[in-house]
């Protein structure tokens, strides 16, 4: 049971590892043109206590603040 407990937390950290390192590029277009922002509300979520064969899922919203439009092209985990 608690190798199962195990399996769902890492399972949790990767996913959260994965969100919380995105990586954002963008190229420099400029300075009379605009600079893409890229703003992510929580880098990290705590889903408490998981049990077993319960799936578990969390939106991280990534929102763009700058003025240019932004290009995410490279998603890896930390």
């Amino acid at each position: 049971m608690q190798k199962k407990n195990f399996f769902a937390l890492v399972q949790i950290v990767i996913m959260i590892s994965v969100m919380g390192a995105l990586t954002v590029v963008y190229a420099d277009e400029g300075a009379d043109e605009g600079v893409p922002s890229a703003f992510v509300e929580g880098i990290s979520y705590d889903f408490g206590t998981v049990l077993e064969r319960i799936n578990v899922i969390h939106d991280f919203v990534i929102k763009n603040k700058g003025d240019a439009d932004l290009e995410i092209v490279k998603v890896r985990t930390g």
